[in-house]
């Protein structure tokens, strides 16, 4: 079955192989020897020239492994998306491996291209709730949960297409807001009746505060201090006077020394 294959190794059930009409085949089939592209949104590019047949094989291939619950037929003159829908049928293999019990369902999209079809096809499961309905202690049995998981298989599709391929993963949308230049910030006076005169408040508001900050008046008072020290302790004559007594004067300061002042 079709639910066998999209199984991951380790919940894959032992024995089991891909039927040849599988839903994989047909897409195969539609895309020998074309490339094949990531869409953004996770679909898989197939290029063909009759896209309508293209949909006829898709739609038998997924109803021999699936029960067609729906079909929506895409328009390919206005390109109108189609959908495949499946019934909600239990994975096959050993009831008992995974508990809560499970149902899936196959959803695949066609959308029609300007050379092909954009396909996505998507594995959804749900698990059956048994979890406590509140506080009254009453237990769910037998209700679907609402949310279901799905697996988005295309780009394991695409690997099966073009296995010797690169792999190609699609881009970001553009229309995300990292990708896109950030407007500059509103500035204070830009919608004020008199700008010029607020521009003016706020650059004296600005001064001011930067200047009387905690560590402004740090600073201030340490030079202050510092100042104050040097004043009353002499501390800047010492250090004047031990600094010439260091000095050696060079020749032509000697020379200068030993002249006569004039007059």
């Amino acid at each position: 079955m079709l639910m066998d294959c999209l199984r991951t190794p380790s919940t894959a059930v032992p024995g089991t192989r891909c039927p040849p009409r599988s839903i994989w085949a047909c897409l195969a089939f539609a895309a020998v020897a074309v490339s094949v592209c990531h869409a953004d949104d996770g679909g898989v590019h197939l290029p063909s020239s009759d896209g309508a047949d293209l949909w006829r094989r898709t739609v038998a291939s997924v109803a021999a492994d699936w029960p067609i619950a729906r079909a929506i037929e895409p328009d390919f003159a206005t390109g109108r998306e189609g959908l495949i829908e499946s019934a909600w049928v239990e994975p096959s293999g050993n009831a008992l491996a995974s508990w809560p019990p499970e149902r899936q369902r196959a959803v695949v999209r066609v959308a029609p291209a300007a050379d092909g079809v954009w396909m996505t096809a998507v594995v959804q499961t749900q698990a059956l709730s048994g979890q406590a309905g509140g506080g009254g202690g009453i237990e769910l049995v037998g209700d679907w949960q609402t949310q279901s998981q799905s697996e988005d298989v295309s780009l394991r599709l695409a690997a099966q297409l073009a296995p010797a391929a690169e792999p190609i993963y699609s881009l970001p949308p553009l229309e995300r807001q990292e990708f896109l230049p950030q407007p500059p910030p509103e500035l204070p006076w830009t919608r004020s009746n008199y700008p010029r005169l607020s521009r003016a408040g706020h650059k004296i508001w600005n001064d001011y505060r930067n200047f009387y900050d905690c560590e402004g008046l740090v600073c201030l008072s340490a030079a202050f201090g510092a100042g104050a020290l040097m004043a009353n302790t002499g501390f800047d004559d010492t250090m004047q006077t031990a600094w010439q007594t260091g000095v050696e004067p060079t020749g032509l300061g000697t020379f200068f020394s030993g002249c006569k002042d004039i007059g």
